[in-house]
């Protein structure tokens, strides 16, 4: 009986400690609330269910490829979606700016800290319609630094910039852009 109400005691405790530790993750993953973030994920899923298709121009040095692909969108915007600052544990992290301008706003966020790899995100509004969301990203361990520059322009098109860095290797630069065949 005694083993019984131990394991009874157990289970309910296991059951507790899982609960308490999803409530933990899911608080981690709540928005900083900048109420205008573009949300990358929603978006791929979006496009997926809209089977939109694009030609990419791809740009890797002096040579250059054009494709028409019906893209995996979480793939695709994967440079987009690990972008996303929109997390409580960054909320005081970055600098906002607002800039209105008759018919055009700016919203930008820029990093405090050096440390972050996300430096810039700006939103480019004309008359309350978000028109292009632009997205600065610096990455550097021991053996290489990459910078990236990300331009969506919804249902339209986006652009991706890189540039890699290593030591001992040639500078790479390679540009993507991928227009929605609509």
């Amino acid at each position: 009986m005694i083993q019984f109400r131990f394991s009874t005691f157990f289970l309910l405790l296991s059951f507790a400690f899982l609960a308490a530790c999803t409530q933990q993750e899911n608080s981690e993953e709540a928005t900083a609330d900048y109420d205008f973030y573009f949300d990358f994920e929603e978006e791929a899923n979006r496009l997926g269910r809209q089977n939109q298709e694009v030609t990419k121009l791809i740009v890797d040095g002096s040579a250059e490829d054009s494709i028409v692909v019906e893209p995996d969108w979480e793939n695709e915007l994967a440079l987009f979606i690990d972008a996303d600052i929109n997390k409580l544990r960054l909320k005081d992290s970055y600098r906002r700016e607002e800039t209105n301008e008759s018919s055009r706003k700016t919203i930008s966020l820029e990093a405090i800290d050096a440390e972050l790899e996300v430096t810039q995100v700006a939103h480019y509004f004309r008359e309350d319609r978000l028109e292009k969301v632009q997205i600065k990203v610096q990455k550097s361990d021991f053996l290489r630094s990459s910078s990236y520059e990300l331009s969506y322009f919804p249902d339209s098109l986006y652009l991706i910039k890189a540039k890699i860095e290593a030591p001992y290797l040639l500078e790479k630069n390679l540009e993507i852009e991928a227009r929605f065949n609509n």
